[in-house]
């Protein structure tokens, strides 16, 4: 429009001269372009912004993202602001309008062809009015160049087109101003980022000292605890201590309460004994007393009376007619009158009686006595001599009695049996009872042995009660010997009380049998015990089978011994049926039944099935209870137990060999002996149907099943490969029919009172189990296998198998087995 062309006007916006920039402005262009490139914003994921100055006049290049937009205020254009016409008549200098130096973008003219329509449209005044708007934008201290401030202050003499050019560097110092502030502004927010950097790390520098603390605080307060956690373990295990010995002194506390009371106890025994003895001896002497008394006087009288005689001259005194010897009726040699009984305690001292001497002699001291009365001896030479002379024979003279002493039997018999005991020597060193008594002292007080206690007892011992006293002597040993645990001696005092039971049977009554059995049982029970807590049955070790370890074994007890010393006194109880009820009143029933469980030795289930044995009466059987329901329960569990050994295999102990089935199968008859002996031996008849064995068996809820499990599995085991003449199968077949006859005992007895099908489904496949093994005894040839089934066995399971199948089953049956015959060929 003003004559120049486009490159005059691009050129026009890049100008060459520098002068009107500061002089440190590309210093800090240049500074601010490598702190943009050498400072990225901090949490900031867009891209920033790289400002680096060009070869151009003051321009800025952004490069890779759009230039960044300055934070300014919008541009209010002051109101009637227009260029005074009368500032260029008068050709006053040209003062451009203040601005506030921030303005928007869209009131910058984009081009000088706008600037120049901008200026066509505000001809008049509106250079004065621009200058106006200049300084009111920049201020007289902000104008872009000296020369312009020097152009400004002279009169206005320039044309338009110069006019037009300054207006148009004023715009480019307006450009540069811009980016300058942009710059500024990019400074500023770096300085920001910077700062809010520093804030940022400041803060994290903060967080993690406190997270140190934290640490160290949960450190510390984890040593607290664990520390506390010790202190508390400490006091607990102290108290536990403390507790402990407490327990500890409690228990020898009432040791030595019971110990005082048993010897205080003791001691008002012998005290009382001692009394009586006293009262006895009293009494003895208080009649020898009297008796003695009694012949004073009649000495006294006798001899007033010779004085009498010798005062009136009576010289016959003493000669009396012969008297005919009398016939005694006991013809035992002895005068009865002559017969007196001496106390025990009396002086053994006596008057001797003196030969017969004529009236009027000194009697002769004889150093002597006889038991009987002195003999007179006649000469027949001198006899015959008086005679032939005519001389008178001389009378015999009359002689006094001699008293005759018995002993006592029974006396000497009580002094016969501890003199066997205290000379018996006891294995394995053959020394006597006191000489190993000597060795042993509880160690509750070492200072006394046995042999001492043992001699003080049996020192207030005396009569018929010696024998069973001094058994009960031996037996407060033993008793005292389990209490605190001392084990070794207990073999010794076994084999003392077996020689006192051997040599005198009349020492069990009732009092040695209450003291006896519990001491018994109770050594029975110490190795029992640690067998029967290794069974699958204990609670300790439910389900599990393992063998008792040797380790857990105590050696100085043996538990068959005192089962056989139990047995022993059961059977000399039989014949007394008093003793007996004592003997199974006393009985523990928890014993007996822990010493019928499989994992105790062979030889202790035996004797424990042998024991039980002796304990059947009319109306019970095992321990007797005073609770009838107890009674009930107590003989349940015992034919339960005793059923369970039918089919249970007898475990062992650890390292010992695995029992042979001969003696399974022993054990087994044994078992089964105890059943058939509680279902038919009793003083009631066999066909009652209230027999007390037979219905407890009965009524039991599994062992009618049980029987036939036993019957089945014991014909398979006579079926395998054995020898038909061996030991074994001769044992395996009486089992056979020992349970059949059982089976059929019962359920002829007791056939209204027994569900059998309710019986059989108590074990597993009972009802086919039932009719297979009766099935095959019916139908039994009695050949090579079958040779020791007897006849009432296949019988009796013909009967029962007849009455368990029905017609249209016998017939298949007998379909089945259409060449048997019967045993021996018959027509049955």
């Amino acid at each position: 429009m003003n004559g120049m062309d486009d490159n005059e006007e691009e050129d026009s916006f890049f100008p060459d001269d520098f002068d009107d920039l500061p002089d440190n402005a590309w210093d800090e262009l240049e500074q601010n372009a490598i702190q943009s490139t050498q400072h990225p914003p901090i949490n900031d994921t867009k891209q920033q912004t790289a400002v680096e100055p060009n070869n151009y006049l003051g321009n800025v290049v952004y490069r890779n993202v759009a230039p960044p937009k300055p934070v300014r205020q919008p541009f209010q254009r002051p109101i009637n602001h227009q260029f005074p016409q009368q500032q260029y008549a008068q050709g006053q200098p040209y003062v451009r309008p203040a601005d506030t130096g921030v303005y928007e973008d869209t009131d910058i003219p984009t081009s000088f062809e706008e600037r120049e329509v901008h200026f066509d449209r505000n001809a008049g005044g509106n250079v004065t009015e621009r200058e106006q708007w200049r300084q009111q934008r920049y201020g007289e201290t902000s104008r872009p160049s000296k020369q312009a401030a020097i152009a400004y202050e002279q009169p206005y003499t320039r044309t338009f087109e110069e006019h037009e050019l300054n207006e148009h560097n004023l715009d480019m110092d307006v450009d540069r101003t811009a980016a300058l502030n942009a710059v500024n502004d990019q400074q500023s927010k770096q300085q920001h980022d910077s700062e809010r950097e520093e804030a940022l790390r400041s803060q994290i520098a903060e967080l993690l000292r406190e997270r140190d603390d934290l640490t160290r605080e949960l450190q510390t307060a984890k040593s607290t605890v664990m520390t506390q956690m010790g202190e508390i373990s400490i006091i607990r295990a102290n108290q536990a201590e403390d507790s402990k010995g407490f327990d500890r002194q409690l228990v020898a506390l009432k040791k030595s309460i019971q110990e005082e009371a048993e010897n205080h106890k003791r001691d008002i025994e012998a005290t009382n004994k001692r009394s009586e003895r006293i009262s006895n001896d009293n009494q003895f002497l208080q009649h020898e007393l009297k008796e003695e008394l009694e012949k004073i006087k009649a000495l006294q009288k006798n001899l007033r009376d010779k004085e009498t005689r010798l005062a009136k001259g009576d010289s016959t005194e003493g000669v009396t007619t012969p008297k005919k010897t009398r016939q005694l009726p006991l013809r035992d040699g002895f005068d009865d009158q002559d017969i007196a009984i001496v106390s025990p305690v009396k002086s053994p001292r006596k008057s001797k009686p003196g030969t017969p001497t004529n009236a009027g002699k000194r009697k002769r001291k004889v150093p002597d006595a006889s038991p009987v009365p002195a003999l007179t001896f006649h000469d027949s030479s001198t006899t015959q001599a008086k005679k032939v002379d005519g001389q008178p024979e001389e009378p015999v003279k009359r002689t006094e009695k001699a008293l005759v002493i018995r002993k006592d039997t029974r006396i000497n018999q009580s002094l016969q049996f501890m003199q066997r005991i205290l000379n018996h020597r006891l294995a394995p060193t053959k020394d006597r009872i006191l000489e190993v008594f000597s060795q042993y002292a509880f160690p509750s007080d070492t200072k006394k042995s046995f042999t001492s206690i043992v001699l003080e007892e049996s020192a207030s011992l005396s009569g018929e009660t010696l024998p069973s006293g001094f058994t009960k002597t031996i037996i407060d040993l033993w008793a005292q010997a389990l209490k605190e645990k001392y084990y070794m001696p207990i073999a010794a005092l076994i084999e003392v009380v077996q020689f006192i039971l051997a040599l005198e049977s009349s020492v069990i009554n009732s009092g040695v049998i209450q003291k006896i059995v519990p001491v018994l049982q109770s050594s029975t029970d110490v190795n029992g015990t640690v067998r029967f807590n290794n069974s699958p049955v204990s609670s300790q070790n439910f389900g599990q089978s393992k063998q008792t370890p040797k380790s857990e074994l105590n050696d100085e007890v043996d538990g068959t011994e005192t089962l056989d010393m139990l047995y022993t006194i059961a059977c000399s109880c039989v014949r007394k049926p008093k003793l007996m009820e004592d003997l199974w009143r006393t009985i523990d029933s928890n014993s007996i039944l822990m010493m019928l469980n499989v994992a105790q030795p062979i030889s202790d289930l035996t004797l424990t099935l042998n024991l039980l044995a002796t304990s059947i009466t009319p109306t019970t059987f095992g321990t007797i209870k005073s609770n009838e329901t107890d009674q009930q329960k107590n003989e349940r569990y015992l034919v339960d137990r005793v059923a369970y050994l039918l089919w249970e295999t007898p475990r062992v102990d650890e390292g010992d060999p695995h029992p042979t089935k001969h003696a399974t199968y022993e054990l087994r008859m044994e078992a089964l002996s105890l059943l058939s002996t509680l279902a038919f031996s009793s003083p009631h008849p066999h066909n009652d149907p209230s027999h007390h064995g037979s219905l407890l068996l009965a009524t039991h809820p599994s062992i009618i099943g049980r029987l036939v499990r036993f019957i089945y599995d014991t014909l398979d085991a006579l079926y395998a490969p054995i020898e038909p003449a061996s030991p074994l199968h001769s044992l395996l077949s009486s089992l056979i029919n020992r349970a059949t006859l059982l089976l059929y005992r019962l359920l002829e007895l007791h056939s209204k009172d027994i569900n059998l099908h309710e019986k059989l489904t108590a074990i597993s496949g009972g009802v086919q189990k039932h009719r297979v093994v009766l099935t095959r005894l019916a139908f039994s040839e009695g050949l090579h296998l079958e040779s020791g089934i007897s006849d009432e066995t296949v019988a009796m399971a013909h009967e029962m198998l007849e009455e368990a199948v029905t017609p249209e089953e016998a017939e298949a049956l007998i379909e089945v087995f259409p060449g048997f015959k019967g045993r021996g060929g018959g027509d049955e």
